[in-house]
């Protein structure tokens, strides 16, 4: 992963549980780019964007309901052909008075470290916010051969609490697109460990983001990348036929549940650590996250949650033809190549084993095999 850092700044939101929120720390000046600790940190937050404990929905801005100038402001961001700093601070701002109020409501929320980035990662440009906390920890200091412990105060990077990331490109794409088009592209992805209505959701209201993806897109995708994931691996590639599956059985549920409901990515990967080998945990959960943060990455795109789609489970589990003359429509499971399948196609033919009894009976009587009453 190649970053070109554009721009990056650091604000501060103080704000502790059932306390109100202090006023903005914010700064005036952007952090150098060039600056290797700059450098590390952005890394850092990027590298866990998306993986296990950061997972990512992808969406679009709210525009009916939301009363905040952050869409607006990142559209007028994105307008300006070559943005200066003060364009960058402007739009930081922005968002940090929205944060603010927001946190301000929720009395339970907490605050910290508010990264922002305009940047460059393999040739696709984002812009991002990540909210990034401090934690307590210990360092032992050697001390004329006396081992001391000291309190030790440091960025937490295991995870992300809250964060927003936007595809410039995508955006664009989005802009220029008809109101069809649109409801195929998501431009934003955001990490939030709760929902919106949630106290830790103000920093996603605030910016006014919104889950949203099509649903047929991402139920055929999670079945095909989730395959292809197994089939890269020697190890795992003979379970990809039963991987596939189990998925399908999954997301087939789901849609059949009264009242319908939503296919998580951790229960995807629940079913994948199935066929993980139990005997090595370091394997196991290296396997596991390897697995999500690809399902979940900018790549791929599947949400934590999402709708699988009725349509797309129907297509990857029956084949469908249908002419004036003609129509058939069959479990692909029951085909096969073998003289003994339930569907054995050979040369052309299509030949039918195992044929249903009331089947048999409708074409014999058909052919006047049987009478009407059933006679022969």
């Amino acid at each position: 992963m190649t970053v070109i850092i554009n721009k990056f700044v650091i604000h501060q939101l103080i704000k502790e549980k059932q306390e109100p929120a202090l006023p903005l720390d914010l700064k005036d000046d952007l952090l150098p780019t060039d600056n290797t600790t700059v450098i590390n940190l952005m890394n850092g937050i990027l590298n866990a964007y998306g993986r296990k404990n950061s997972s990512a929905q992808y969406g679009v801005f709210e525009t009916k309901d939301y009363k905040g100038q952050f869409p607006k402001g990142f559209k007028d961001y994105f307008s300006i052909e070559e943005q200066k700093d003060s364009d960058f601070l402007k739009i930081t701002y922005e968002s940090m008075k929205e944060l603010h109020e927001k946190a301000s409501a929720q009395p339970l929320a907490t605050g910290g470290y508010i990264v922002f980035s305009d940047y460059i990662v393999d040739s696709v440009r984002f812009f991002l916010i990540a909210m990034i906390k401090q934690k307590d920890g210990y360092r032992i200091v050697n001390n004329k051969n006396t081992l001391n412990v000291e309190d030790l105060v440091y960025l937490d990077l295991s995870r992300l609490h809250q964060a927003a990331k936007i595809n410039f490109d995508k955006f664009d794409s989005y802009q220029l697109a008809d109101e069809n088009e649109k409801n195929d592209i998501t431009y934003l992805s955001f990490v939030s460990p709760l929902t919106q209505k949630d106290t830790a959701g103000y920093f996603i209201s605030a910016l006014g983001c919104k889950p949203g993806a099509p649903s047929q897109k991402l139920t055929m995708k999670v079945v095909s990348e989730s395959v292809n994931f197994f089939r890269s691996k020697p190890n795992l590639a003979p379970y990809s036929d039963e991987l596939k599956a189990q998925i399908l059985s999954y997301l087939t549920d789901k849609t059949s549940s009264e009242p319908k409901s939503t296919a998580k990515l951790s229960e995807i990967e629940n079913i994948a650590r199935r066929f993980f080998p139990a005997d090595d945990h370091d394997l196991l959960e290296e396997l596991s996250d390897e697995f999500i943060t690809r399902l979940n990455s900018d790549e791929v795109g599947i949400p934590v949650e999402f709708n699988p789609n009725f349509n797309a489970i129907k297509k990857l589990t029956r084949i469908s033809y249908k002419d004036k003359n003609f129509v058939i429509d069959f479990d692909r499971n029951d085909l096969g190549t073998e003289q003994d399948d339930k569907l054995c196609y050979s040369n052309g033919k299509l030949i039918i084993n195992q044929m249903p009894e009331g089947l048999i009976k409708e074409i014999e009587k058909q052919l006047g095999l049987i009478k009407e009453d059933g006679s022969s």
